[in-house]
């Protein structure tokens, strides 16, 4: 920015240690106010896509499970706005029965798990509208939930002090009663999306770590870090065999993390297939699709076997 000659234009990079890079003055958030519609909104969030990537692979009537979406968003705008946490709520089992209502066929889907970079991961310009061009081949597409990335620190200051990478402080005490707020949350929502027809409850974070542990040790928490293996083994146990990994090109602790614990996934899930997609803005579209080829295929001939 300063190069290109707009150094008077604050940038602000907003992480989740709570600081921020490069603060600027008049940028202050204010965490006890936003925290609960903040909370609510993403899981929220959550909760939709699950209902969509789960529906719009079986819908009768085509764009049925978008045009939910994009009403339950529009929606939900104003309570977001507000700050109107019960209204989020109720706006979620109010979505939830309208998709239950939605006519579909039961027949079995092929699943591919997608795990990687985080912006890759859940944005459609990112991957290359990767996803959506997974569903639109008949695949239904589990994508973990976005949370999980926000609350992976629950587990990680409990490792780095036991590894001694970090010392107790008084801060400790305040992460304690936030992940207290968190589960109940989660628990809120749990209870919401019970109902919902393709309901997959998503595993706790502390049970993920647990997983993720087989393979890499948690201390690596650079990037997604431990939460891929996390994910990926989450998937095979609930039968997904087929993951790709999304990242975008050098992205240094994903090539690390995703390829470097390959040998160890397979040693511990012998059924599963990984693939490795790199994106970056010269990326060939026929690249990617005809990588993607061979996995919908093992998916599908998956499900065959099945039969």
């Amino acid at each position: 920015m300063i190069s290109a000659g707009y150094a008077d234009i604050p940038v602000v990079a907003v992480g989740t240690s709570g600081k921020t890079i490069n603060p600027q003055p008049g940028f202050v958030i204010n965490w006890k106010k936003i925290l609960p519609v903040t909370l609510a909104g993403l899981l929220f969030s959550d909760a939709m896509a699950q209902m969509y990537y789960s529906t719009v692979v079986r819908e009768k009537e085509k764009g049925a499970a978008k045009k939910l979406v994009d009403k339950y968003y529009s929606l939900a705008e104003h309570f977001v706005e507000t700050r109107n946490v019960k209204e989020i709520f109720n706006l979620l089992r109010e979505s939830v029965n309208d998709f239950n209502n939605v006519e579909v066929d039961f027949i079995g889907r092929p699943k591919i798990g997608i795990v990687g970079e985080i912006y890759i991961k859940y944005n459609s310009f990112g991957n290359n509208n990767v996803v959506n061009w997974l569903i639109k081949q008949g695949i239904e597409v589990k994508v973990p939930p976005l949370i999980d990335f926000f609350i992976q620190d629950f587990v990680n200051i409990k490792i780095n002090k036991k590894a001694k990478l970090r010392h107790a402080s008084f801060s400790d005490n305040i992460v304690w009663f936030f992940k207290k707020y968190v589960q109940y949350y989660v628990r809120k929502v749990d209870s919401i999306m019970n109902s919902y027809r393709f309901f997959d409850k998503p595993d706790s974070i502390f049970n993920m770590s647990k997983k993720a542990e087989q393979i890499i040790n948690l201390a690596n928490q650079f990037g997604e870090g431990w939460l891929i293996p996390a994910e990926i083994s989450e998937f095979a146990e609930k039968g997904v065999s087929q993951v790709v990994s999304l990242q975008p090109f050098g992205c240094i602790a994903n090539h690390i993390v995703s390829k470097g614990i390959e040998k160890k996934v397979k040693e511990l899930y012998p059924q599963m297939s990984l693939l490795f997609l790199d994106f970056d803005n010269d990326i060939s579209e026929v690249n990617v699709i005809n990588r993607l080829q061979f996995i919908i295929m093992a998916a599908k001939e998956k499900i065959k076997m099945k039969v």
